[in-house]
This record gives structure tokens, sequence and C-alpha cells, in this order.
């Protein structure tokens, strides 16, 4: 019997999962592994690690702006367009982010 909830053509939600996951992973390794919430890490550096996994993860999965909120740790879907908008500006005015940024692979997700 098929799921009610699992179509063909779409990806189950345990892709969405693993997808995300697997984008975060990807960003923690070019940024440095770290939880995303760390103690030990300054905040501005805190803060570009958010930006960026709920950039890549609205930009690369289906995800409502709610749940990529939930996912990287914040209260609101008003965060993750404040990261989207963050992350485009510093793509364009930041070079070192831009290095760094492009350095993720996600292909593999």
């Amino acid at each position: 019997m098929v799921s009610p909830y699992v179509y063909p053509g779409l990806p189950s939600p345990d892709a969405k999962t693993r997808d995300v996951d697997s984008i975060i992973s990807e960003v923690k390794k070019v940024f440095g592994q770290c939880n995303l919430a760390s103690p030990n890490r300054p905040k501005h550096e805190e803060r570009l690690i958010r930006h960026t996994c709920a950039y890549l993860i609205s930009k690369h999965t289906s995800l409502t702006l709610r749940a990529i909120a939930q996912k990287v740790g914040r209260k609101n879907h008003g965060t993750v367009l404040n990261s989207i908008k963050r992350v485009e500006e510093y793509l364009e005015y930041d070079k070192n982010y831009k290095r760094l940024f492009d350095m993720i692979d996600i292909t593999k997700t």
C-alpha cells in the first residue's frame, strides 16, 4: 500500500531532512566545525553560519520559511528573510565571504 504522504515524483519528507542536514554539514565544513550556537564562537561568526545555512536551505529545498527557521534554531520566518537578504549583500560586497561561499559544495545533496 502506498503511503498517503508520499507522492510519485516528489521527494519524501526524509529526503528534505537529509538535504538540510547535508547543507548544514557542508557549511560547517567550510566555516569550521561548530554548533550553530556555540558559546566559544564569536557572535558574528555564528550569525554568518546561520545566515548561510538559511540561505542555502531556502534555495535548495522546498521547505517553508518557518521550517527553515526551526532548522537553524530561530523563532520565525522573518529571521530567514533577513538571512537571505544579508547573504545576498555579503555575496555582492564581501570578497572574502564570496570566496568561502564558493567553496561550499552542496552538489552531493
